[in-house]
């Protein structure tokens, strides 16, 4: 019971810290990646616990669904370090080719 109360605090303070980022600016680049990454981290967290306590399908399901969500938390992790010291992109084809490969 003390793992899922500690999974729902972290995920609700995510969801916080996402809108609290994305009110002060959303026009930035850096606040947007940063608030998604909060959001998947949330996410993260309650996907992490149901794959500990399986609910609806077994537990092999739920470890690949969470092995999923941290292939998008790297994405935004990559994102983000690309963006975060000066608030724009260094490389601005990387986003490009990470998001959209074409």
């Amino acid at each position: 019971m003390l793992e899922l109360i500690i999974a729902w605090v972290s995920a609700i303070g995510n969801l916080m810290l996402a809108v609290l980022v994305l009110v002060k600016n959303p026009d930035k680049q850096v606040n947007r990646y940063f608030a998604g990454f909060a959001l998947i981290l949330g996410f993260w967290a309650l996907t992490n616990y149901v794959s500990l306590h399986p609910i609806y399908f077994d537990q092999l399901f739920w470890i690949r669904f969470v092995m999923a969500v941290v292939t998008i938390m790297c994405l935004f992790i990559l994102l983000l370090s690309n963006t975060f010291p000066a608030g724009n992109s260094y490389y601005r084809k990387l986003p490009k080719y990470i998001i959209a490969p074409s």
